[in-house]
């Protein structure tokens, strides 16, 4: 896993890439709407204080995903997302 800091983030940027890349598909594939405001909000988020924005990386992206979307979640969207989930977050082995 890359071990390069995102602006000066605690986390790797690769953790940081994958967690909008998966946002980002949320909204497209399982809410079918725009990925665009995915990348409005990481705009904002990267004028934030470093604690504010730590602690952000800390909540589910389907919950972020589901806030853009202005959704209510489904079982049958939540399976989908855990499936999803697993494709793009590349675990260290």
């Amino acid at each position: 896993m890359d071990t390069e800091k995102d602006n000066h983030l605690s986390l790797p940027t690769s953790y940081v890439d994958e967690y909008w890349e998966l946002v980002r598909s949320v909204l497209s594939d399982i809410f079918f709407k725009s990925p665009d405001d995915a990348d409005a909000l990481r705009e904002e988020l990267n004028n934030l204080p470093l604690s504010q924005q730590e602690l952000f990386y800390h909540g589910e992206a389907l919950y972020v995903a589901s806030d853009l979307a202005d959704e209510t979640l489904s079982e049958s969207q939540i399976a989908q997302y855990i499936s999803l989930r697993s494709k793009i977050y590349r675990l260290p082995s």
